[in-house]
């Protein structure tokens, strides 16, 4: 039975010829691995780019582009943490205790950056790969453990630390949100295209940069709401009434000036008189109570210096007529060191009301 099949292979091969023989191991070699990936490569390209649509693949860049960003951020932080080690190290020698992050870490970081940088966006099968990449995850989650040890330490708690620190915490919590809000749109999608651990490998990097929120938590940005049309202006009901009573106030005064003008002897004073020391006593409030203003206004009128420009005339001519009353007083008649006392009060108001109006006007910009 051996012989029998043995002798029916091997008729058949004979009937082939050894030329044909050659022919089929030609054939055969033509099947090369490099050959077989070759033609996987491209049915699976094929496949991602038909089943995933154009909107699921903009989502993929999308969260590439913050995974690269928050990158960014964590590479500036292991490496500021290695020069603070390596200046702790020179100055006291090794300390076991600072082995939270590793020249290698820094390497990984770079890694990663470096292959989104040489990242074709246009070929789904990379973005996936890319995304799929979790080698950082366990720095991430390092860098929020590390943040909780920092807050602790007080010569960590400078302004300039501060401030460097919040602008990283904003940086992360807007990847965080981008990824967030970008995955909610392809998660379906590609979990129904058998990405599901494309899909894990995403959730794992926005669990980690909740952890950093959670260590470092910063306020939202404040948002601006546009003002209806009756909140437009700044000089509402109360302000203009402000403004009247003022100005009323000033007229009466001027009334009760007038009369006392009139009923006056229009001699000079002298400084044994009474008067002169009460004089002295108004000019001395008036200048407090103008200095006092002008530096409450200062605060206020910073970025402002055509309203700073206007508070500081006020001010100028209001110390120049308190100081002129003074020495009017045992010059001329009387009457006019009373009209110099007078105007210093009425630029006090001035300065004073002003100062109300600024006040005002910042409540209106945040309606």
């Amino acid at each position: 039975m051996n012989t029998l099949v043995t002798n029916q292979l091997g008729s058949g091969f004979t009937s082939q010829g050894h030329g044909t023989r050659r022919k089929v191991m030609k054939g055969k070699r033509k099947l090369s691995p490099n050959s077989t990936q070759a033609w996987t490569s491209l049915s699976s390209n094929s496949q991602d780019s038909h089943t995933l649509s154009d909107n699921c693949h903009a989502g993929l860049v999308s969260i590439a582009q913050a995974v690269h960003d928050a990158n960014v951020q964590y590479k500036s932080m292991v490496g500021d943490y290695l020069r603070w080690r390596n200046k702790l190290r020179n100055r006291s020698g090794p300390n076991p205790n600072l082995n939270r992050f590793h020249q290698d870490d820094l390497q990984t970081i770079e890694g990663a950056i470096n292959a989104h940088l040489a990242l074709d966006k246009s070929l789904v099968p990379q973005l996936l790969a890319n995304l799929d990449d979790g080698s950082c995850i366990s720095i991430w989650k390092r860098a929020a453990e590390n943040m909780v040890y920092l807050k602790s330490l007080q010569k960590h708690q400078t302004p300039a630390q501060l401030e460097k620190s919040t602008k990283r915490a904003i940086e992360l919590k807007n990847c965080r949100t981008t990824m967030t809000t970008s995955f909610n749109l392809v998660e379906r999608e590609l979990r129904d295209s058998g990405h599901g651990s494309t899909c894990e490998a995403i959730l794992a990097k926005i669990a980690m940069l909740l952890e950093y929120e959670e260590a470092y938590p910063v306020l939202p940005e404040p948002t601006l709401t546009v003002p209806e049309p009756h909140q437009e202006s700044p000089y509402t009901f109360h302000t203009s009434t402000l403004i009247s009573i003022n100005g009323m106030g000033l007229v009466i005064s001027l009334i009760f000036m007038a009369m006392a003008w009139s009923k006056s002897t229009g001699t000079p004073g002298s400084p044994n008189d009474p008067d002169f020391w009460v004089q002295m006593r108004d000019t001395t409030l008036s200048l407090l109570g103008l200095l006092t203003a002008i530096y409450v206004t200062r605060q206020g009128l910073s970025a402002d210096p055509i309203a700073w420009n206007y508070a500081l005339m006020f001010t100028l001519a209001g110390i120049a007529c308190a100081i002129l009353a003074v020495v009017l007083y045992p010059l001329v008649p009387t009457m006019w060191s009373s009209f110099a006392s007078f105007s210093a009060n009425a630029m006090q108001i001035l300065v004073t009301l002003q100062l109300a109006l600024i006040a005002k006007a910042p409540k209106q910009k945040q309606l």
